[in-house]
Parts: structure tokens; C-alpha cells; sequence
């Protein structure tokens, strides 16, 4: 009876130490989200965003090039869409457009990807015209690097 008693007793003084050290509060400092997006972040988001798609949408329909492009824009949209949910509030316009922007262009990518090309000039003409409501409204109309070099090109 005293061996159990002195088992019974060293469980309950390991309980109680363990226990002890989950009381303990640890602070961690949770870090803010940013209430503004600066010009350039939303340049490297948008560019992000079409630089694949462009890429992708350029290549021969069903093409290796084609899919490679556009399964790298999925990634690209992905990891935007994730940074912009942990980095910013949800009060920031910008990035809420932003975000709108990568899954409007993640469908097409899907679509284009499912071979889906019926209606894929609309889509591209519906995606440059949030691209350039998102230029217009919050970067005084400068655009993503590579649309910007490839509007040059063509001469528009």
C-alpha cells in the first residue's frame, strides 16, 4: 500500500510540474497587418499575376509551353493571394482588387488548362480592364512591367 501510495503521489507531483509549465503564458507578438499597399507592392503583385498568364495565353493552345506557363501562373496567384491575406487588413481596397484580380485570372488559367478557348478574348478583355481600373484608381495608370513592354511592342 505505501509503494502505491508513493507511485500515486510521484504521478500527481509530475502532473502538477507539468502543469505548471503550461500555465506559463508565453506572449508572442502578433504582428499587424499593413493598412496601406505602397505603388511598387501593387506593380510586383500585378506583375506577378500576369506575367505567366501573358506568357501562357501567348503559347500554342494545348502546347507543354503553354501548360508550364499557365500552371506556374496558378502558382503565382496562389502564393499572391496568400501573401496579400497575411500582410494586409481587410480594409485595404487595393489588395481586395488585387485578390480579385488573381481569381478571375486563375479560372482562365483553369479553363485554358481544361481546353477551354471559346471565350477566351473576352476573358482577356474582361482581365485588362480590372488591370486597368486597378492602374487607373490607385497607380496613376502605370502598368505591370511585362504589359506595359508588350502593349509597347504592339504599338498600343
Amino acid at each position: 500500500m505505501k509503494k502505491v501510495l508513493l507511485l500515486l503521489l510521484s504521478c500527481i507531483w509530475v502532473l502538477g510540474a507539468c502543469g505548471a509549465d503550461a500555465e506559463e503564458v508565453v506572449s508572442e507578438d502578433v504582428a499587424e497587418k499593413k493598412t496601406e499597399m505602397t505603388d511598387t507592392e501593387a506593380l510586383n503583385y500585378l506583375e506577378q499575376i500576369t506575367y505567366r498568364y501573358i506568357e501562357g495565353v501567348n503559347e500554342e493552345n494545348g502546347s507543354f509551353e503553354q501548360k508550364s506557363a499557365l500552371q506556374a501562373g496558378l502558382r503565382a496567384c496562389d502564393t499572391v493571394i496568400a501573401e496579400i491575406e497575411e500582410e494586409y487588413g481587410g480594409d485595404v481596397t487595393v489588395a481586395s482588387e488585387i485578390i480579385d484580380l488573381a481569381n478571375g485570372v486563375k479560372n482562365t488559367m483553369r479553363e485554358v488548362l481544361d481546353g477551354n478557348y471559346d471565350d477566351l478574348e473576352d476573358k482577356n478583355y474582361a482581365i485588362g480592364v480590372l488591370i486597368g481600373s486597378i492602374s487607373e484608381e490607385y497607380l496613376d495608370g502605370e502598368l505591370p512591367p511585362t504589359l506595359k513592354y508588350g502593349l509597347e511592342l504592339d504599338g498600343k
